[in-house]
């Protein structure tokens, strides 16, 4: 680790520090009742999908389809729960990679800040009477859940992007166009997903929660074909 990256991921660390720090005092801190039954549910959901993952070539990184569960504990639990349930999720993944240590922790860090940022956003546009009140209409969560899939991957593609960049001495600007194109698609795919689930269950209750897990596994396999197809696109023919 040279000494630009090391300063770099100080940074990243202290902040995604306070930021879990902070939830998890507003989990002590709030009465949330039955809430936390259906977080812990969410988060062991996300933890199980998490190995669904779809390695970016030529630049290394990976696109994972847990985003989905993600954003949806954002809308059924809150800020603090969905802020946990991604640094959790983002540790699990980067020990499953055998990540150094310090990868590990910024990983980790860096989705509890882009999360935690994407969903104070969020809070902003949220009616008095909450997710759960009328005043907040399917027409509006739509745009809105899009804004919030918008600013996550924003903020985290750009911690990423200037990791990556400080690492391998790049421009952050080079490592963001390799991965803009399918990694945001992704979020914003997942976005969409989370928005219909939350709508229905509002509508119907929380057994649609289970068919939902279906659509990780469905952009998984999506992803999964047209990065083969790539692959052997740029694969140069015998003579």
């Amino acid at each position: 680790m040279n000494r630009k990256t090391f300063i770099y991921l100080a940074l990243v660390t202290v902040g995604g520090t306070w930021v879990i720090g902070t939830s998890i005092a507003a989990l002590l801190r709030d009465d949330l009742g039955g809430t936390i039954l259906i977080w812990a549910v969410m988060a062991l959901l996300t933890l199980a999908i998490g190995p669904l993952s779809v390695r970016l070539r030529p630049i290394g990184c990976r696109v994972a389809f847990s985003d989905v569960l993600i954003l949806l504990s954002l809308l059924l639990c809150g800020t603090a729960p969905a802020t946990l349930t991604a640094a959790v999720e983002s540790f699990a993944a980067s020990s499953r990679a055998r990540g150094l240590w310090y990868k590990r922790l910024f990983n980790t860090m860096g989705m509890a800040i882009s999360i935690h940022l994407a969903a104070l956003l969020f809070a902003q546009f949220v009616p008095k009477g909450g997710v759960w009140g009328g005043g907040l209409s399917a027409g509006t969560l739509v745009p809105l859940m899009i804004i919030v899939a918008v600013a996550h991957y924003l903020v985290n593609a750009l911690l990423v992007s200037i990791a990556v960049a400080c690492e391998r001495d790049l421009s952050p600007w080079t490592v963001l166009r390799e991965s803009v194109c399918w990694s945001g698609s992704e979020i914003l795919l997942g976005s969409l997903a989370a928005t219909a689930v939350f709508v229905l269950v509002r509508q119907a209750g929380f057994v649609v929660v289970l068919p939902a897990l279906m659509v990780p596994f469905a952009l998984y396999f999506v992803y999964r074909v047209t990065m083969d197809r790539l692959d052997r696109s740029t694969v140069p023919s015998r003579t």
